[in-house]
């Protein structure tokens, strides 16, 4: 297992940017059209992510309509939510470059999300019934 350390490049306070494939993950994640709508225009979103004591990771993603927030271990499960709202099973992994979130008990699994850095933005892969979504950010500090 490696080690999640703060001076790891994934670690800081991020903004999005822009996303790739979107509203199809949206839509194959079963959001309805409303939602979609407000996720669409729903463009300030920040993203801060911290490791605490090597072995945990603790996200934040907020925006004017949602914050979520989970502290991992490293390699073991936790109760969480989707961002649509589904009660999963995730499991944070780190294998030196990248944050792998793997969620079981999705209604149509696989489910699971990837964190890495690409140049200098941070880069969140949303994975879902075989459509893949990305959302990359800016640095913020």
């Amino acid at each position: 297992m490696a080690t999640f350390s703060s001076d790891n490049p994934i670690c800081g306070k991020w903004k999005l940017d822009h996303s790739e494939n979107f509203e199809e993950y949206l839509k194959a994640a079963g959001v309805g059209a409303i939602k979609r709508q407000l996720a669409k225009r729903t463009s300030h979103i920040e993203q801060t992510i911290k490791s605490l004591d090597g072995n945990k990771v603790a996200i934040k993603i907020w925006s004017r309509v949602l914050t979520k927030e989970d502290t991992y271990v490293i390699d073991e499960a936790i109760d969480e939510e989707t961002l649509e709202g589904e009660k999963v099973k995730g499991t944070m992994t780190f294998d030196g470059t990248k944050l792998t979130d793997t969620m079981a008990g999705t209604k149509k699994s696989p489910a699971y999300t990837i964190r890495y850095i690409e140049g200098d933005n941070l880069v969140h892969e949303f994975h879902y019934s075989g459509t893949t979504c990305k959302r990359f950010y800016n640095r913020m500090e």
